[in-house]
């Protein structure tokens, strides 16, 4: 069995993962990290220009447990990252 990923909403052309293969279960777990980076200076003294600023990054985590191993995918705001196997 392949696995393949379908962009929503066009189900355009799939993109296969070949780590997948002999795949049996899968899971898909995503959620939303908040990473604080600071405004940049402005010529004001004031102090909210100072605080850190929260942005929103989404993390998507795909499980897939094949025959004797489990191959781990992940996308940080939908940029694929490397590939633990």
């Amino acid at each position: 069995m392949n696995v393949g990923l379908f962009p929503l909403p066009s189900l355009s052309l799939p993109t296969f993962l070949p780590k997948a293969k002999a795949a049996f279960s899968f899971a898909v777990h995503s959620y939303v990290v908040n990473v604080e980076t600071f405004a940049s200076p402005s010529t004001s003294e004031d102090d909210s220009s100072k605080r850190p600023q929260p942005v929103p990054s989404l993390i998507t985590i795909l499980f897939v447990g094949c025959r004797r191993r489990a191959v781990i995918y992940s996308w940080k705001d939908g940029e694929p990252q490397e590939v633990k196997v």
